[in-house]
């Protein structure tokens, strides 16, 4: 029993490490970059985990299975339009989340078609990292997401109701945060979470396990060789037809130019 779940630690930890880092870095650095300049004083503008792991969060979530990072400082009056940048900054986190659970989701495949994870303990652990992290990442983006205190969802409330109105609610935010501890630790919300966290996952293995993105790659970079092709050779005839007019000897239309580039 002891040694199972030191097995699966070994997946965990990276994978926690890794989806509480990023989550807090994309708060912090759309928040940067809306104005909050503190941001970077703070330390919070780095990946290692040491800037955003708290104790008591980490332990909560080895006891209990949820936990917390340091949450992110943000001041909404260094933002140009405070409702849209809190919600930005608000956004940022679980967006990221579900971004890296995409990711995971290719990498996950790619061991699979690739041998990778039939071919010995190396592409066997990365196989299990990228299942734990995707359900991690998911998971923590879903979860933030829920309009109560002190999640990403309230914030995201901020930029969505009037002052006023928001403000009356957060007057009760220690309490509501409490409220949303014991209705936790009670379940009631775990099945709704899992089936939200199911479907988001299971329309990335879809996706993923069709070969969207790997069978049509060719094609793509194909189109897009071929648009980057269209692009120069027009500039090239833009340029020809700009020292033209300058000498004043040739005007051409647009249309005009594309013909001749396409002749």
């Amino acid at each position: 029993m002891l040694q199972d779940l030191l097995s699966n630690w070994i997946y965990i930890l990276p994978a926690v490490f890794i989806a509480f880092s990023f989550h807090e870095f994309a708060h912090s650095f759309v928040a940067y970059k809306l104005g909050d300049t503190a941001q970077k004083e703070s330390g919070r503008l780095s990946l290692n985990p040491i800037n955003h792991i708290d104790p008591i969060g980490f332990i909560s979530l080895v006891l209990f299975g949820f936990g917390w990072a340091k949450p992110v400082q943000v001041n909404p009056y260094m933002f140009k339009d405070r409702k849209n940048g809190m919600i930005q900054s608000a956004v940022a986190g679980p967006l990221a989340n579900l971004i890296l659970g995409f990711v995971f989701t290719i990498l996950m495949q790619l061991t699979i078609k690739t041998g990778l994870f039939i071919n010995g303990p190396v592409g066997n652990y990365l196989y299990y990292f990228c299942v734990y992290s995707i359900v991690m990442n998911v998971g923590l983006g879903v979860f933030n997401l829920i309009p109560l205190p002190p999640l990403d969802g309230s914030k995201i409330l901020m930029g969505i109701l009037d002052e006023e109105t928001y403000f009356k609610i957060m007057q009760y935010e220690r309490y509501i945060a409490i409220f949303m501890i014991a209705i936790l630790l009670s379940g009631v919300l775990d099945g709704p979470l899992l089936y939200v966290r199911s479907a988001i996952i299971d329309f990335y293995s879809n996706i993923v396990s069709k070969n969207f993105i790997l069978r049509k790659r060719k094609r793509l970079i194909h189109v897009a060789s071929f648009f980057i092709y269209l692009t120069v050779k027009y500039q090239s005839v833009c340029n020809i037809r700009k020292s033209r007019h300058f000498t004043g000897k040739y005007r051409y239309s647009t249309v005009t130019d594309l013909a001749r580039f396409l002749g």
